[in-house]
């Protein structure tokens, strides 16, 4: 018998990548997404789909139907314009259906849950990389929602013992990104170079990122899945880079002149972030294992197969 798993946010640039490698590795995969971010042509045509808002009492209705044994719950609603216009969804969709999804795993014994949280869960700091026992203080309501739901998940560990895994993932590119969203700078990058168009640098560009490729969160996801570990864990390379540095970067691999143009920052945000994935690494033995380079690479070409 294969294992039931379910993955919510299925249709989304890491979920996707996600269904792909837990059919790969022989197990059932239960696609849930309400493709208000995700695409239906990124599902797995293995996985079994169903369109649904993780907040509607259907998706309840499924879920108990279908008793999966693993949950990797990435669904949530990830832009801070949004957020601002409308805080209450935000919290709907991030924190108060992370509650209902954990009543109801608790309810229909679920082995265990493996939840994406963010580096925006921690308090700005210039000591990087940021171990887990950092200082959490988010300067956005959605890192407020992901710690909030974190939270949650550690206190039903403890209430019920429903074993979970938190990722706090670190700024996740690769191909499939949707370059429509305010996190996926990479992605935004590459098509404003393949349009011939200047790229729109927000702020002065020394602000730093800790740059993760989505194939190395992926191999991380199912280390949580296979391996006897519980708590918190930073996803992450440790190494920052500039925005500036990473459009140089994606302008030597694309043989590219584009122009930059600078625009004043649309909201306040963090100046520099880097997280430490040492305490993942032992427990697991994962590292990351592409650089930057290679997979800006493989990033911008699949973008530019798409033109």
């Amino acid at each position: 018998m294969k294992t039931n798993v379910l993955v919510t946010g299925g249709a989304g640039f890491i979920g996707s990548y996600l269904t792909d490698r837990l059919i790969e590795e022989n197990y059932e995969v239960l696609v849930i997404d309400d493709l208000s971010n995700g695409k239906l042509n990124n599902v797995n045509k293995k996985a079994q789909f169903v369109k649904v808002n993780i907040t509607s009492q259907k998706f309840a209705q499924i879920f108990k139907k279908l008793k999966p044994k693993i949950v990797f719950h990435l669904a949530a609603q990830s832009s801070i314009n949004k957020s601002l216009k409308n805080p209450s969804q935000d919290i709907k969709i991030n924190l108060v259906a992370t509650q209902t999804l954990l009543e109801i795993a608790k309810s229909t014994n679920v082995n265990k849950i493996i939840f994406t949280s963010s580096a925006a869960v921690y308090k700005p700091s210039n000591l990087l990389p940021l171990k887990e026992d950092a200082p959490k203080q988010p300067i956005s309501l959605y890192g407020v929602s992901k710690l909030c739901s974190e939270y949650l998940i550690r206190n039903f560990y403890k209430i019920y013992n429903l074993p979970f895994v938190t990722l706090r993932l670190a700024n996740v590119y690769g191909p499939r990104q949707d370059s429509s969203a305010e996190g996926g700078v990479v992605a935004i990058f590459c098509n404003r170079i393949i349009q011939n168009k200047p790229v729109v640098i927000f702020g002065d560009g020394k602000q730093t990122r800790d740059f993760i490729y989505v194939s190395d969160v992926i191999d991380a996801c199912i280390k949580a899945l296979k391996k006897n570990i519980t708590g918190e864990f930073n996803i992450s390379t440790a190494i920052q880079t500039s925005i500036l540095n990473l459009n140089k970067k994606l302008l030597q691999v694309s043989g590219s002149k584009a122009q930059k143009i600078f625009k004043p920052l649309p909201h306040t945000e963090i100046q520099r972030s880097s997280l430490s994935y040492q305490k993942f690494s032992k427990a697991t033995g994962w590292e990351p294992a592409i650089t930057l380079s290679i997979a800006l690479r493989n990033t911008f070409d699949y973008f530019k197969k798409l033109k």
